[in-house]
C-alpha cells in the first residue's frame, strides 16, 4: 500500500468573476507530471475533501496564497461522494456532436450562484493522466461531458454568466422532444440517447 495523502491547510478556493486564462504547457508534459506528483496528488485529496465537488480546475484554487496556474483540473468519476476522482492534465477538447443546449450548473467559486452556459451533450477529448498516460479522442456524454466542458471553462478563462434561478430561461434552440433526433448527434432518439436517465 502507498503512504496516504495529507493535505495541510494551504489550499483555498478562490472566488472571482472569471478564472485566468491558462496557456498550454512549454515543458514536455510527461517531465512535468513527474516534477509535479505531490501537487498532483496533494490538489487531488484537496478535492476530494470538497464534498460536493464534482470537478475542480487548478486555477479555481490557491495554494499558500499563491494559485495554481497550470492546466489540470480534476473530475469525478460519478455522481456520489464516495466516488474516485480522476486527473486531467492539458485536456482538449478534439470534437463536439451535435448542438449546444442550455445548461443550469452551479460551482464551488460561487456557491450561492447559479450559472447559465451552453453545453454540448456528447464530446471527444485528449488529455494526459497523473500516470504520464496520453488519453486520445475519449467520447464522453451526457454529465461527464458537462463536467468536463465546465472545468475547461475555468482554464481557459471563459467568463460566467450569472441568473437569477426565479427567471424563466429562454430556449436557445428548438425544444427536444422524446421522439426526437438526440442533439449529441446519434442516429437514435433523445429518450434512447441523451434523454434516458441515468
Amino acid at each position: 500500500m502507498g503512504k496516504e495523502i495529507t493535505v495541510e491547510q494551504e489550499f483555498e478556493i478562490v472566488c472571482f468573476q472569471q478564472t485566468p486564462k491558462l496557456e498550454k504547457f512549454s515543458d514536455p508534459i510527461p517531465v512535468w507530471i513527474k516534477e509535479n506528483k505531490i501537487l498532483l496528488l496533494e490538489f487531488q485529496e484537496f478535492a476530494r475533501k470538497c464534498n460536493t465537488a464534482i470537478g475542480l480546475a487548478a486555477n479555481q484554487v490557491a495554494r499558500k496564497g499563491k494559485r495554481l496556474l497550470h492546466r489540470f483540473f480534476v473530475r469525478r468519476l460519478g455522481r456520489q461522494p464516495e466516488d474516485p476522482f480522476e486527473m486531467v492534465i492539458d485536456p482538449v477538447v478534439v470534437e463536439k456532436y451535435g448542438t449546444p443546449q442550455t445548461e443550469l450548473e452551479g460551482c464551488l467559486c460561487w456557491p450561492h450562484q447559479t450559472i447559465q452556459v451552453q453545453r454540448y451533450l456528447k464530446i471527444s477529448v485528449s488529455y494526459w493522466t497523473i500516470d504520464g498516460n496520453h488519453i486520445e479522442s475519449k467520447v464522453l456524454d451526457r454529465f461527464d461531458a458537462q463536467i468536463f466542458q465546465h472545468e475547461m471553462d475555468h482554464l481557459d478563462g471563459i467568463e460566467e454568466k450569472f441568473v437569477n434561478v426565479n427567471v424563466q430561461l429562454r430556449r436557445t434552440g428548438e425544444k427536444v422532444g422524446r421522439n426526437d433526433p438526440c442533439p449529441c448527434g446519434s442516429k437514435v432518439k433523445y429518450k434512447k440517447c441523451c434523454g434516458a436517465l441515468s
